[in-house]
């Protein structure tokens, strides 16, 4: 027995010591490898764990790791906040290299609510953040235009001219006559410049406030939501990095079908204005050989022109060959333990269809951050940017206008004839006119960061922001005044500064958490501006530079200036239970100078709630395939004080006498000259904000494990105390016979869905979709409510075109139901004011004639539906191809337009040459528009037919490809990429016209404005 004792010790000995040396073998197996991002830089302080156990490590500064394993089968877990967890098992490996994908969905992405930012987990409110990939292939002269139907209920137009800024709404209209501009938050700061002063490239982040809970905080001025822009730092530790990003860009016409008269459509044109003389027979389809044209032309070099055979292309002669963009961006960026720095230097020049126009920018960033110590951390966030828009382009219509018999030229082809034609100074002189047109934008944003010591979670942020814009504007016009010159000089200086007091105090303790930040701010603005104008040179040669009494007989100085300032302070208040159930409270009380002492101050507070469903463990155990699911709740009150900083105020101004050109009065004969002086308009000292209250229901989901995921909005807002003009009798000595006022209330619904989805993700192919859709209807409540003609019901105001619940604006006009034809006109049935070739109307009364208070109704209304987009992305290997589809439609009465409404009266006609379209003639019976030699008088000279805009259009194309890492190792490059892309390759839509977006009809509609452009992009971005 006692032998039998010992063999069993010895045994378990041997045992325990095979066990021991396995373990000590298999604990020597050490895994190294690296984690990257998707551009192939490293990423410091990713989570390396084997799976199911606590043995982990983190990535070193330059993404690389070492881990020490017991088992070859094992499995490693990466992960990373904002990027997609990986899990890769082992077996044989020794060495392995992950590539870890953003997660645009995380739950603990951060994003930018405005004075902080939050976890998207914790978000309450109705916060969508941009997708920044549309702005990346795209040639992007101003950051809104790749964001066109990104996010729902962001609505973007377009922007025609070199350097424009499109308009953009957020969730309608909650104003009769208030802006509809979204209030634009820069780094922190709001933000007063011009939108295209933001170079697209500096932009690391935009996120989208829509509803009251998160626009609140900005309380007076954020009833039409807020955009929130985040520009770039270096968010890990590495070394010092050098991008390059630049693209460039070759332009052409979006519809090119489009084209002028040459000589003989010219000719054409003056024979259809005279139907009667140009044509014979019964049905007037026969020509009359004996009909002359040029009989009809209202100019000798015109009718010369044409009988010697001349045929000027004033289109080819006024256009750039080959418009095009090009874009060039330089940044470095970098950090350490204690300092970050982005710092950029952007060219961006941009040259349009039209000769000069034109706009170039200029721009440098300085982006700054330094730990001094644990608990204070400072940074400035400043730019400088350099805007060139100078250069005289011509009027769009002189592209059309001038017939192509007349020569810009004299008798020896070479010079240039001044007024080639009528009364019309030859634009091929005014494109060479001294012109300087810049604008100079300095802003500096410093900041310091204070975590409390002795208080654990407490931090004070101190945030300085100054903004100079200085704007010059010189032009001097050699043909002027009866060829005698006029010149202009224009300077003007606008000065914002802020100062916040952002104090926040963060706890978690158990379950329960909750996150507090109170704001004290101040505003300030000032403008001033000063203008000299000199007319009559007798000596030209300096121009803009000389415009004193010796050189020019005439000269006049205006200035102005003007002052403004706001005071506010925010509390916000969130709270959280198990992560789940969330509840956010903000009261924002605004000051601002413009109005009067009643009415100073102004309180918008909102509340909000969010459920976590997903984390229930109902829902855990019954329905694993859900990964999160969330139904927030809110409700609100934001302002809109759009009213002028000096409309509560009573105003005087200099005003003319009445029966003298002077600007005063004489008391008698031989008396002193007085200033006369009236009351411009009577004091409003009630006037106040408007103030939009709002609810908002959401749903935010994700389900399949990612592989689905998206949000639902609906959303109820009411705008009160609208600010309106009423009209009111004439006093004596008055100037305007309008006062502000508030009246009225308007209703807003809308909806907004987004989803995405991955159909395929394999190891070198991923399926990306995302649709978008949005709808938004408004409502006018009530506006005076007075009844005049008592029948129970509020009168509308037909002459402002105000219809009680009906949508703003809609289309009160007469109903074209058909045109007159020949046949009625030999009856004898068509009515007074009309003939053949013009509208047959709705005689909605049935009297038999046409009055605008009886025969005009709603016919339909110029806001679209609903938007929606589609966006797909193919990745294989190192391919990318994105198709991203666009749409705005209307139905069957919404998003109307008048493609033809600036067709000129037939005098007019006659002067200028137009485009071919399709217009009534005998042998043209089915026209959509009236003839061209008569027009019905009392429906105006504007009168057509209302067309849909609704279209759907392919916005973007693009394909790029990733270099492999291993031939940019040996080239000591980082990450490089090439892509072509194409924007607005073609448009699907019933639309007469150029585009339906722009509202860009018929040639008589664009004199000023230029038609959108398609574009092809090639481009390259390398880092190293």
């Amino acid at each position: 027995m006692k032998h039998t004792v010992i063999y069993l010790k010895s045994l378990c000995l041997f045992f325990m010591l095979w066990a021991t040396s396995v373990g000590i073998f298999a604990q020597n197996i050490t895994i190294t490898g690296s984690v990257k991002d998707e551009s192939g830089e490293g990423l410091i302080g990713v989570s390396v764990l084997q799976k199911g156990t606590t043995n982990g490590t983190v990535t070193d500064v330059n993404g690389n790791y070492s881990i020490t394993i017991n088992q070859h089968n094992t499995i490693l877990v990466y992960s990373y906040i904002g990027y997609i967890t990986q899990e890769i098992k082992v077996g044989t490996q020794h060495s392995i290299a992950v590539i870890l994908k953003e997660d645009t969905q995380s739950l603990d992405e951060i994003v930018v609510i405005g004075y902080g930012t939050a976890k998207k987990s914790d978000l309450t409110g109705a916060v969508t953040r941009a997708n920044m990939g549309a702005l990346e292939k795209s040639p992007n002269v101003n950051v809104l235009q790749g964001l066109k139907g990104v996010v729902p209920g962001l609505n973007i137009g377009v922007a025609t001219k070199a350097g424009d800024s499109p308009a953009i709404s957020i969730r309608g209209r909650n104003s009769i006559s208030g802006s509809t501009e979204p209030l634009v938050v820069l780094d922190g700061v709001i933000y007063r410049g011009n939108i295209i002063d933001i170079n697209p490239s500096d932009i690391e982040s935009i996120d989208v406030l829509k509803d009251a809970s998160s626009t609140a905080i900005y309380g007076s001025q954020a009833a039409n939501g807020v955009l929130m822009i985040t520009t770039k730092t270096a968010k890990k530790v590495s070394k010092p990095i050098l991008e390059y990003n630049g693209t460039f860009t070759i332009q052409g016409l979006i519809n090119g079908d489009m084209k002028r008269l040459d000589r003989e459509g010219f000719a054409n044109q003056i024979a259809d204005i005279y139907l009667s003389e140009s044509r014979m027979g019964d049905d007037m389809i026969q020509r009359n050989p004996d009909f002359d044209p040029t009989l009809k032309f209202r100019n000798e070099r015109a009718i010369a022109g044409y009988n010697a055979g001349v045929d000027t292309d004033w289109w080819d002669l006024l256009t750039e060959p080959t418009p095009y963009i090009q874009n060039h961006n330089l940044s470095i960026r970098g950090k350490t333990e204690m300092n970050s720095y982005f710092l950029s230097f952007g060219f961006t020049d941009q040259q349009n269809m039209v000769i000069n126009d034109t706009y170039k920018r200029y721009n440098i960033r300085i982006n700054l951050d330094s730990k001094i110590t644990d608990w204070l951390k400072i940074g400035t966030a400043s730019y400088f940017n350099l805007s060139d828009f100078s250069g005289v382009n011509t009027s769009f219509g002189n592209l059309f206008s001038i017939p192509g018999c007349v020569s810009p030229y004299q008798e020896d082809g070479k010079s240039y004839e001044t007024f080639p034609y009528l009364t019309t100074l030859n634009p091929m002189l005014s494109i060479h006119n001294p012109n300087k047109d810049i604008r100079y934008n300095l802003s500096g944003n410093v900041y310091a960061d204070v975590s409390i010591p002795w208080v654990k979670g407490l931090s004070y942020r101190i945030n300085y922001a100054n903004n100079w814009t200085i704007y010059k504007y010189y032009n001097f016009d050699p043909y002027a005044n009866t060829l005698q010159g006029g010149a202009q000089k224009k300077h003007t200086l606008q000065n914002e500064w802020t100062l916040d007091h952002i104090v926040t105090y963060k706890k978690t303790f158990g379950r329960h958490s909750i996150n507090a930040t109170f704001v004290y701010g101040v505003e300030k603005r000032s403008y001033e501006t000063t203008d000299a104008l000199s007319s009559n040179f007798t000596d030209k040669t300096l121009g803009y530079n000389n415009m004193g009494m010796g050189q020019a007989d005439l000269n006049k100085i205006t200035s102005g200036a003007w002052e403004e300032s706001s005071l506010y302070n925010m509390l916000r208040l969130v709270y959280s239970y198990k992560d789940r159930y969330i509840f956010t409270g903000t009261v924002r009380r605004d000051g601002f100078s413009g109005f009067s002492a009643g009415n100073k101050f102004g309180y918008f507070p909102s509340i909000a709630a969010a459920w976590r469903i997903s984390e229930e463990n109902f829902l855990k155990e019954h329905a694993q395939w859900i990964d999160n699911l969330k139904l927030r709740l809110s409700y609100g009150s934001s302002g809109n004080r759009t009213s002028g900083r000096y409309a509560t105020l009573a105003q005087m101004q200099s005003q003319n006498n009445f029966n003298t050109n002077s600007l005063g009065y004489v008391y008698g004969d031989g008396g002193t000259g007085e200033l006369l002086q009236v009351m411009k308009s009577l004091p409003n000292p009630n006037l106040q904000w408007e103030t939009t209250r709002s609810v908002n229901f959401g749903v935010d989901f994700s389900v399949l494990n990612n592989r689905l995921f998206g949000n639902y909005e609906f959303y109820v807002s009411n705008t009160s105390d609208l600010l309106y003009n009423i009209s009111i009798p004439h006093m004596n000595g008055m100037v305007s016979n309008e006062i502000p006022t508030n009246i009225g209330k308007l209703q807003n619904i809308g909806h907004e869905f987004s989803i995405t989805g991955i159909p395929i993700s394999t190891k070198n192919f991923e399926w990306t979709v995302t649709a978008n859709f949005s709808t938004n209807k408004n409502k006018v409540k009530t506006i005076l409510g007075i009844d005049t003609d008592g029948d129970g019901k509020e009168d509308d105001l037909v002459s402002s075109n105000i219809f009680i619940g009906k949508s703003l604006d809609p289309i009160y006009d007469y109903n074209i139901i058909g045109m007159w034809q020949l046949e009625d006109y030999k009856k004898g049935i068509i009515p007074t004011g009309f003939t053949y070739g013009t509208y047959k109307i709705e005689d909605i009364d049935k009297s038999g004639d046409y009055t605008a208070e009886k025969d005009r109704k709603i016919i339909g209304y110029k806001d679209p539906l609903y938007r929606f987009s589609i966006q797909n992305s193919f990745k294989y290997k190192n391919f990318e191809l994105n198709v991203f589809i666009n749409s705005v439609q209307g139905g069957s009465n919404h998003y109307l337009g008048q493609p033809a409404r600036k067709m000129q009266i037939p005098d007019h006609l006659t002067n200028n040459s137009f485009l071919k379209f399709d217009y009534w003639t005998p042998e043209n019976p089915n026209a959509k528009y009236r003839q061209l030699g008569f027009y019905t008088a009392s429906l105006g000279e504007g009168f057509s037919p209302y067309v849909s805009r609704s279209f759907i259009r392919l916005q973007e194309l693009s394909l790029s490809y990733n270099i492999p890492a291993g031939f940019l190792k040996k080239i000591h490059v980082n990450r490089a990429r090439v892509f072509v892309s194409a924007s607005n390759l073609f448009t699907i839509t019933n639309w007469d016209g150029w585009d339906p977006e722009a509202d860009q009809g018929l040639t008589y509609d664009l004199n000023g404005g230029y038609p959108t452009m398609k574009s092809y992009t090639l481009g390259l971005n390398f880092e190293f």
